[in-house]
């Protein structure tokens, strides 16, 4: 189960340096914006905005669009509002598993790399619930073989449990979603050493929210864990990591 005083935690120490080194993040909310079909959207939604990078980049393509995004970390929240830029963006803390908006309160409904700190199931419930009639859901997040490496140096529980892509495919379906389009891809991301990769994932919140005490370790074990991460997984440009991203496409009748 995931600890949602944990995830807000995580997130919001490291909101005010999150933009600086979220480059494997900034990369999925690019790609994702391209996939959203154009359409006259009035009501569009964020659900785990963070710092605003997702919405930034619809207030461009979607100027006439009321942007709302909402995250479950204060801090996330903060900087988004402080960074705000646009006339068409709100941002208040949310929690995507129960959504205070109407019933049929948006005609688009987006999240990029934040479904997977929730439970999918109820997030997904959430969206539907929130969308108006023929709207359309369209996300990305990261699945179960996110930072593989990372779980075969250093053991399955020093990273957080990912959703399967099989899992997001079979609620949406369950969930009677229709034209349902879901694409899973794979995005090696490299670093200076293996060190710098631990470090930037500390940086951006990536850790075990799901038990306490439960993480990568420490002292003369994760020296070794490192140097043997190095010999495993190095290339020409540094050590790498990959992150399996799920990009899906969906509409509610």
């Amino acid at each position: 189960m995931i600890d949602k005083e944990l995830v807000k935690r995580h997130f919001s120490k490291s909101a005010r340096e999150y933009e600086d080194i979220a480059r494997i993040q900034r990369y999925v909310a690019n790609e994702l914006v391209l996939k959203i079909p154009e359409r006259d959207y009035r009501s569009i939604l964020d659900v785990g905005c963070g710092t605003g990078l997702l919405p930034h980049l619809l207030s461009k393509r979607f100027p006439l669009a009321m942007i709302t995004g909402v995250d479950i970390a204060a801090g996330m929240v903060e900087v988004a509002n402080n960074n705000k830029s646009h006339m068409n963006l709100i941002f208040q803390v949310g929690d995507g598993e129960s959504l205070s908006f109407s019933d049929a309160s948006f005609d688009l409904v987006v999240s990029s790399s934040s479904f997977q700190w929730m439970n999918v199931v109820k997030a997904f419930s959430e969206v539907k619930r929130v969308l108006l009639p023929g709207g359309k859901f369209v996300f990305a997040c990261f699945a179960s073989n996110t930072l593989r490496e990372i779980k075969e140096v250093f053991g399955a529980g020093s990273v957080h449990d990912l959703p399967s892509s099989e899992l997001v495919i079979s609620t949406l379906a369950a969930l009677e979603f229709s034209n349902i389009e879901v694409v899973t891809t794979a995005k090696r991301e490299y670093y200076p050493n293996a060190f710098d990769l631990l470090k930037t994932l500390k940086q951006l919140g990536v850790q075990n929210a799901q038990k306490r005490g439960v993480g990568l370790g420490g002292g003369r074990s994760i020296f070794r864990s490192m140097v043997e991460y190095e010999e495993q997984f190095s290339g020409s440009n540094g050590v790498y990591a990959t992150y399996e991203v799920v990009y899906g496409l969906a509409l509610k009748y």
